[in-house]
């Protein structure tokens, strides 16, 4: 029916267009658009046929098909052979090109998959020279086999080496590619003579570059040199002096608009205003490139159950300190309710404690999985390692039960969470029948070491979090989804204290289908579970956001520390840190706008970027309607075509800034 549908729209369209043509054709046309595939991707027709551009390109693991790029997964890379730009390459059965099969000589073309127009009969009926060397030619007129390689002291004349002695080694230059290398008078090539530099051409043997700076006052002359340098705040903005942020308005000028919706409630949305007719070229929207990645967060990293009353605080008995004949040793046995994602439930499962250090202890649900070794090597890294680093950079931890150790249990999760940290088990039995009465974190078994390693990164700081938040501050809201959001982003700020700049958290951002809420307007204040890749987006988000944070802050050490002593456990804290670290006059905001617009230029200094961290390079993927509502804190990234001008039907909170990026 949909195919019906659209099909009917065109008819009754291009008729309109008929009639119009007698009259001004371009008004009809211009009343409507339609997609539909063409040459494996996505293309935008006005209604009269007219095409527009591409709008979606189909990633290698997609085909189009009714105008959206559907699953297609790749079985075979030549499923078969077809033609392009007159040669035989190998296609897909996503119909996806793939390698070159056969350059097609002079002489014949490809057609259906293959080269023709002559078929040879005598494969040396002439012999010619090429390269320096003798080649026979078929009766088509095609170069063939090479027929003799000429020696140093010969040359090749009339399809035949002839002697030749070498009296100049460089009397001529040629250029290959961007090199330029001597030959001797016999056409022999020599020494490398001279290597072009990125910005120069090689022509006729020499290295070429005309300096440009027709309209310029700054930047590259196109030469190595420079047209100008600007002073003050100004910047290089396509050749001239000024700034290549737009915030003025009503005209805001730029490639790019950036539309953020200022507030901070993550469930009040606001209309972005009316769009125009997106700008279409280079606005292809990104493609994951085949890889995959190891997250399996999209279940909480901090879990609350559902019957679980953070309201009722638990009971202030501080419990004594077991006995030394009491304490666990390796090979003990213990009963522990775990949560198992795969069903949603809880289940009660018996464990075998592993491995046992001054701070820590293991204990495996399957120890054929988890072993001692590996358990042994847990312990290690988090005694010195990951427990001085979170309890110094971010809080200290709890010890409910003063036993002086974090319990970390290897179980099966049901194989969606990587691990996870749950303030019940604060809990006395009595007080919550799910409890396991320790300070205890939780880890997927189905993980190697060092994601292993990388998680307890993670959810150790959801315990220390929560010790200052929940215990301390009595915070029975501490972890309420629309403040989840710090937790979380604290907890990815620890894999990255931990491990550096996490690649799993950029390549979600920059890879749909992961980063499609992002395109939306997605924004991080509200933690949503419901949508897998909203969720993989917060989690993006958040880390970026986080480490632009400590990057623009002059002095980093201890600013996590400062936002988990902070009493306001919302943005409002958050504020407070930017306030005392980075600018006592900037608000929210105005800092949200900043991390937006950061994320689209990735300046190498300044506010606009991440300070040259190579691995914090992100590419944001353009929404391409004509406008939406647009949740607090959300953002969309918009291409324009030189400047747009404020319309009257923008929401409250609604901001707009231009942004030139070429």
């Amino acid at each position: 029916m949909k195919n019906l549908i659209v099909f009917v729209t065109i008819v009754v369209a291009l008729s309109g267009c008929e009639e119009k043509k007698k009259i001004d054709m371009s008004d009809a046309c211009k009343s409507g658009h339609y997609s539909q595939c063409k040459e494996g991707d996505v293309y935008l027709f006005n209604i009269c046929g007219e095409e527009i551009g591409k709008i979606e390109e189909c990633s290698e693991n997609e085909k189009c098909e009714e105008a959206e790029c559907v699953p297609c997964e790749e079985t075979s890379a030549c499923e078969s052979k077809g033609c392009y730009e007159g040669n035989v390459y190998c296609f897909s059965n996503c119909g996806k090109r793939k390698m070159l099969v056969k350059e097609c000589e002079d002489g014949t073309t490809c057609s259906n998959g293959k080269c023709v127009e002559c078929e040879p009969v005598e494969l040396c009926v002439e012999k010619k020279c090429y390269d320096g060397n003798v080649f026979c030619y078929t009766d088509c007129g095609n170069r063939g086999e090479l027929d003799e390689v000429c020696a140093q002291t010969e040359v090749c004349e009339g399809g035949a080496c002839l002697k030749c002695d070498v009296t100049e080694p460089c009397e001529t230059k040629k250029c290959v590619d961007s090199v330029v290398y001597c030959y001797d008078n016999c056409g022999k090539e020599g020494e490398l003579f001279q290597e072009c530099e990125s910005y120069e051409t090689c022509e006729d043997g020499e290295c070429n570059c005309t300096p440009d700076c027709n309209g310029k006052n700054c930047g590259t002359d196109g030469c190595g040199g420079t047209c100008g340098e600007c002073t003050g705040t100004d910047e290089c903005v396509s050749g001239t002096c000024g700034s290549k942020v737009d915030m003025e308005g009503p005209e805001y000028k730029g490639d790019v608009l950036l539309i953020i919706n200022t507030g901070t409630n993550g469930s009040q949305s606001s209309f972005s205003g009316t769009l125009p007719l997106p700008v279409l070229k280079d606005n292809i929207v990104s493609k994951s490139d085949g890889t995959s990645f190891v997250r399996k967060y999209f279940d909480p990293g901090v879990r609350i159950p559902g019957d679980l009353d953070l309201s009722q605080r638990p009971a202030k008995i501080i419990r004594s300190v077991p006995a030394p004949a009491m304490d666990p040793v390796a090979g003990d046995t213990q009963n522990f309710w775990v949560a198992d994602f795969g069903s949603g439930g809880d289940r009660e499962i018996t464990a075998t404690l592993q491995h046992i250090s001054s701070k820590c202890e293991v204990w495996a649900e399957y120890p054929s999985i988890t072993g001692t070794t590996k358990a042994r090597q847990i312990c290690e890294e988090f005694d010195s390692v990951i427990y001085p680093m979170v309890t110094t950079n971010f809080h200290p931890e709890s010890d409910i039960n003063s036993d002086g150790r974090i319990a970390f249990l290897i179980a099966d999760l049901g194989g969606f969470a990587a691990g996870y940290f749950t303030p019940a088990d604060f809990y006395s039995k009595e007080e919550y029948y799910g409890s396991n009465e320790r300070d205890m974190v939780y880890i997927e078994q189905d993980m190697d070491i060092s994601q292993i390693r990388n998680t307890i990164a993670h959810e150790f700081q959801h315990l220390c979090y929560a010790n200052r938040n929940f215990l301390i501050e009595q915070d029975n809201n501490y972890s309420d989804l629309d403040v989840r959001w710090i937790d979380e982003g604290l907890a990815t700020a620890s894999e990255h204290l931990y491990g550096g700049s996490q690649s799993d958290w950029v390549y979600i951002f920059n890879t749909s289908p992961y980063n499609d809420p992002v395109a939306q307007g997605n924004g991080f204040f509200k933690w949503d579970y419901s949508d897998t890749n909203r969720v993989y987006s917060d989690y993006a988000l958040t880390y970026a956001f986080f480490q632009y944070l400590r990057l623009q802050s002059p002095d980093q050490d201890g600013i996590y520390n400062e936002i988990i002593l902070n009493t306001k456990n919302d943005w409002d804290g958050v504020q407070d840190v930017i306030r005392s670290r980075i600018d006592g006059d900037m608000n929210f905001s105005d800092f949200m706008t900043g991390f937006r617009i950061a994320m689209l230029l990735n300046d190498a200094a300044g506010p606009y970027g991440f300070m040259g961290d190579t691995g914090l390079k992100f590419t944001p993927k353009f929404y391409t309607g004509s406008g939406r509502n647009v949740e607090g804190g959300g953002a969309l990234y918009f291409k324009i075509s030189g400047s747009f001008t404020e319309p009257a039907d923008k929401g409250a909170g609604i901001i707009y800034v231009g942004i030139t990026t070429k």
